[in-house]
């Protein structure tokens, strides 16, 4: 989120105390349908990750909030890798939990930047 802002990486973690200050305590709610879509997914024998840079306490505060939680096999997050997205280390950490090939797994990005990123990388978005 830092990066697209574009404020000097040494003040990341200021903005990040900033925003979780002033913001942290606020939930966006799950778009209409978001939990059966998560649901049957996970009753389908999908397994579902999240690999995201915020905190282990914000994400879990959150997807408690949105009654999520129990849906989602593994959750890597800030504090489980060095190097940040767009870096493969977070994918990879995530793979690992069920000793998954990447050719056997989609990933779903939560902004058009990824989406972008990733279409210009010659991988399927």
């Amino acid at each position: 989120m830092y990066q697209a802002l574009e404020p000097p990486e040494h003040r990341w973690q200021e903005a990040d105390e900033l925003w979780t200050q002033h913001y942290g305590q606020k939930t966006a709610p799950l778009v209409e349908g978001g939990r059966d879509v998560l649901s049957a997914l996970t009753g389908s024998g999908y397994w579902l990750r999240i690999v995201t840079r915020g905190s282990r306490t914000r994400v879990a505060r959150k997807l408690k909030v949105l009654e999520i939680e129990d849906l989602f096999g593994a959750i890597v997050l800030n504090e489980d890798f060095v190097h940040k997205k767009p870096h493969p280390e977070g994918l990879r950490l995530a793979l690992r939990h069920r000793d998954k090939k990447a050719e056997s797994c989609c990933y779903v990005g939560d902004s058009l930047r990824i989406w972008k990123r990733e279409k210009g990388s010659g991988r399927r978005p």
